[in-house]
């Protein structure tokens, strides 16, 4: 029971940074579209 135990302890430290690194690449990719949004809405506002 204890050797069960301790291997998903070890699976989960082992997913745990990639599901962070997923987190954190979503976030940032989020971040760079709606800067990218912001940009073309000011170019669109000076263009009118």
């Amino acid at each position: 029971m204890a050797v069960a135990a301790r291997q998903s302890i070890v699976v989960k430290i082992a997913i745990d940074p990639v599901i962070d690194i997923q987190i954190h690449l979503t976030l940032a990719a989020q971040v760079v579209l709606d800067r990218a949004v912001e940009i073309a809405a000011d170019r669109a506002i000076k263009l009118i």
